[in-house]
C-alpha cells in the first residue's frame, strides 16, 4: 500500500463515522494541514488510477475523504470567487474539477449531508456552504457584527440572524462576500452558533491581553482575525465595549412569548438597571403603529432597575421595533413572516426561531386565520398544541417536519380552537370549532 492510500485510509476511519452525525462537514473541524493533506493524496491515487475505477475511488472507497478535503481546501483557499485555484496548488495538475464535484455532490446525499439545491455554482456553491465561512471572507462578517452591535449591545447569534434574515431586508446583507451572504441565509443552527464564537472572538480581540481558550473556532479563523485587528481592518466605531452604559441599558434583549392560557401572543420587555428614578419608556412599532410602555420601579430611587414588562400583541403584525427612550438601543423582532406565517413555541412560551430546528418536545403553533362574522371579516391569531410532537430536526438548508396529533386550547383575547383529523385529544370545552370561539 502506497503513503498516500495509507494517509486515505485513516483519514477515512476516522471522518466517515463524524459526519454521519452532523450537517455540515465544516462541523467537524477537520484541521487545515488534514484537509490538505488528503487533497494531494486522492490527486496521486486518482491520477494513477484506472478511469473505469476513479468513480469508485471517489464515491466508494474514500467517499469522507472527498468532502472534507474539498471542504476545508474551501475554508481556507477560496479568495475572490476562485475556489479551484487551491485545489489544483495542493494537486496540480491530478484534478478534474466536473468529475470530483459530481461526486461531492454523490457523497453529500451518502452521508446525509445538508443539500442546497438552487445555488448559482453547482458544485463549488454546495461545497462552499458546508465549508462555513472561508477565511478571507471573515472580516465582511466581523465587520457586519460589529455595525450591529453598535445598535443592538447584547447581540447573540440567534437575534443577528433574525435581523439579517428580516424579510424584505436582504439588502443587509449587500456588503458582504456571496459564501457569508449564503452561509448566514441557510446555514441555520450552525450559522447561529458561529455567530455567537465570532461575537466572543470580537470581545476577546477588544481586550489586552487576547487568549482564543474555549473559543472553539478553526484556528484558522482565529489568525484571520487577530490579522485583521492588527491591520486595523476592524471597524470599531460605534460598538459598545460590554459593561458600557449602551450595554447596561438592557442586558437582556426583548423577545416574542406566549401566554396560551392568559394574554396570548406577547412582546417580552426586559428589565433595565440602574435606571433613572427607576423608570424608562418603552416605545413599540407594531408595523408602524406607536404604543409607549412605562416601567415603574416599585422603589423609587436616584438609580433603581425598571423592572421586566410584557406587551400584548392583539392583532398580526409583521414586524415589532423596540426602542427604550433616551438609549441608543434598537430592536426588530419578526412576528408574521408571510412566506412562512406558521410561529412555534416551547411549552413555557419561548419562541423557537424560525433558523433553528424544531425541538422533538410539545410545542404550540401559532398561525393567523380569517375569521367571518355578521357583515365584517378579521384576522385572528390560531393556537394548536402538539401534544405529541415527532420532529426531525431541521438541518441546514432543509425544513423540519411535524408529525403529531394536535388540538388547540382557545381563549377570550381570539385564539381559535381547532380539533384536527387524526387527533385522539378533545378541544377546549365550548371551542367545537373556530366559528364558536370567543372573540
Amino acid at each position: 500500500m502506497s503513503h498516500a492510500s495509507e494517509i486515505l485510509r485513516l483519514r477515512e476511519a476516522e471522518w466517515a463515522p463524524a459526519l454521519r452525525a452532523v450537517s455540515l462537514v465544516a462541523e467537524i473541524d477537520a484541521p487545515e494541514g488534514h484537509a490538505k493533506e488528503v487533497i494531494r493524496a486522492l490527486g496521486q491515487v486518482f491520477w494513477y488510477s484506472a478511469s473505469l475505477k476513479r468513480q469508485q475511488l471517489l464515491t466508494r472507497q474514500y467517499p469522507a475523504c472527498l468532502v472534507v478535503g474539498l471542504a476545508g481546501i474551501g475554508a481556507v483557499g477560496y479568495e475572490h470567487g476562485d475556489y479551484w485555484s487551491a485545489v489544483h496548488n495542493e494537486a496540480p495538475g491530478q484534478v478534474d474539477q466536473t468529475f470530483w464535484g459530481r461526486a461531492f455532490r454523490v457523497n453529500l446525499d451518502y452521508f446525509r449531508l445538508a443539500r442546497f439545491p438552487g445555488l448559482p455554482q453547482v458544485y463549488v456553491g454546495e461545497i462552499l456552504m458546508h465549508a462555513g465561512v472561508p477565511a478571507y471572507c471573515l472580516g465582511d462578517l466581523l465587520n457586519l457584527l460589529l455595525h450591529r452591535q453598535a445598535r443592538e449591545p447584547g447581540l447573540t447569534g440567534e437575534s443577528f440572524l433574525a435581523w439579517a434574515l428580516a424579510p424584505g431586508r436582504e439588502s443587509r446583507l449587500h456588503g458582504t462576500d456571496k459564501p457569508v451572504q449564503r452561509f448566514i441565509q441557510r446555514g441555520e443552527d450552525y450559522a447561529a452558533d458561529l455567530v455567537d464564537r465570532c461575537l466572543d472572538l470580537l470581545e476577546r480581540l477588544r481586550q489586552p491581553g487576547f487568549t482564543a481558550d474555549g473559543l472553539g473556532l478553526s484556528p484558522h479563523l482565529i489568525e484571520r482575525a487577530q490579522a485583521l485587528a492588527e491591520a486595523e481592518q476592524l471597524d470599531w466605531t460605534g460598538s459598545s465595549e460590554r459593561g458600557g452604559p449602551a450595554a447596561q441599558a438592557a442586558p437582556q434583549r426583548p423577545h416574542l412569548e406566549l401566554e396560551p392560557f392568559g394574554r396570548g401572543l406577547m412582546v417580552w420587555l426586559p428589565p433595565v438597571h440602574d435606571a433613572a428614578d427607576g423608570r424608562v419608556m418603552w416605545q413599540l412599532r407594531f408595523d408602524g403603529e406607536v404604543e409607549s410602555v412605562v416601567s415603574q420601579s416599585r422603589w423609587p430611587g436616584t438609580s433603581e432597575t425598571a423592572p421586566a414588562a410584557a406587551v400584548a400583541i392583539a392583532r398580526p403584525a409583521r414586524q415589532v421595533t423596540v426602542e427604550v427612550a433616551g438609549y441608543d438601543q434598537e430592536y426588530e423582532l419578526d412576528a408574521v413572516d408571510p412566506r412562512d406565517p406558521l410561529l412555534v413555541f416551547t411549552e413555557d412560551g419561548r419562541r423557537v426561531p424560525a433558523t433553528t430546528g424544531l425541538p422533538p418536545d410539545p410545542v404550540w403553533l401559532l398561525y393567523r386565520t380569517r375569521a367571518t362574522a355578521v357583515g365584517r371579516s378579521s384576522c385572528r391569531w390560531m393556537a394548536t398544541w402538539s401534544t405529541r410532537t415527532t420532529c426531525r430536526p431541521r438541518t441546514a438548508g432543509s425544513a423540519g417536519r411535524c408529525a403529531a396529533p394536535t388540538f388547540a386550547r382557545c381563549r377570550s383575547y381570539g385564539l381559535a380552537a381547532e380539533h384536527r383529523a387524526g387527533s385522539r385529544v378533545p378541544a377546549a370545552p365550548n371551542c367545537n370549532s373556530p366559528s364558536h370561539c370567543p372573540e
